[in-house]
């Protein structure tokens, strides 16, 4: 029987065991605790926090594992990123990932992709922008946190504050006016696949919470063309190979504008 590691036992993770069962795999699952209802939906649980990555790696050559997946939150694609890796199993290398949650690490690898326009950004080294309105973000993390939107000295000081609270390295942004979309995409050998174009709706300034996600996009189809061939050549760039991968762009009257990935 094929066996499939999966990494985390949050409610999040719910539809991934489901869909491991439809496609034929014994599902493996991995936290240092699990709700009656998830337990419900693994076959065999390993009582174990998901930083114990080694003790991970053990289990899955012990039950001789063929793949190991997560939902793609910051932490458990990390490790389930380097537990492939160490099992040669299909996956982005380790090295890789930890590289794209580094938000100016991408920035700088995403320079001059033809077609894509680019947000003049500095790692913040004390010196106060010399314009506003601008963006103050921590250099890794994901869902928001630490973002702000600063329209003046008094609103950096407090925005420098929140981004800390996530990491001591901080970037700063021009803010881009325009509308929010996120592109879905699978990765396999290289071979990246877009999904789906979602336009998303957000809460606004200063932390721009998002509120609703719309399926299809309405944008008009040459922009989501231009879209679709500009995804393949930013995962290039960065070097993802394997797995699904979530990325937000601005478009607006000049053009689609990187945010994250």
């Amino acid at each position: 029987m094929r066996k499939i590691a999966i990494i985390g036992t949050s409610a999040g993770q719910k539809e991934l065991y489901k869909k491991a069962h439809l496609l034929g795999y014994y599902t493996i699952g991995f936290s240092w605790d699990a709700s009656e209802e998830m337990l419900s939906l693994i076959d065999k649980y390993y009582n174990i926090s998901i930083v114990e990555k080694d003790l991970i790696v053990q289990k899955c050559r012990e039950e001789n594992v063929c793949g190991v997946v997560s939902n793609g939150s910051e932490l458990t694609v990390r490790i389930s990123s380097y537990v492939a890796e160490k099992l040669s199993l299909p996956g982005t290398p380790h090295e890789t990932i930890q590289n794209i949650q580094n938000k100016l690490w991408v920035r700088e690898k995403t320079q001059n992709i033809n077609g894509l326009f680019q947000i003049h950004y500095n790692l913040y080294e004390g010196i106060v922008p010399p314009n506003f309105p601008c963006i103050v973000k921590p250099i890794a993390g994901g869902g928001k946190r630490g973002v702000s939107f600063v329209t003046n000295l008094d609103e950096f000081t407090s925005a420098l504050d929140y981004a800390k609270q996530q990491n001591e390295k901080v970037l700063i942004e021009d803010y881009i006016d325009g509308n929010d979309v996120s592109v879905e995409s699978i990765s396999f050998h290289g071979r990246h696949f877009v999904i789906q174009i979602t336009d998303k709706e957000n809460s606004g300034p200063p932390h721009f919470v998002e509120l609703s996600h719309h399926q299809p996009s309405r944008l008009p189809q040459n922009i989501q063309m231009q879209i679709r061939a500009l995804i393949p050549q930013i995962l290039d760039r960065v070097g993802f190979v394997n797995g699904a991968s979530h990325i937000e762009l601005k478009i607006n009257t000049k053009g689609v504008y990187l945010i994250e990935i």
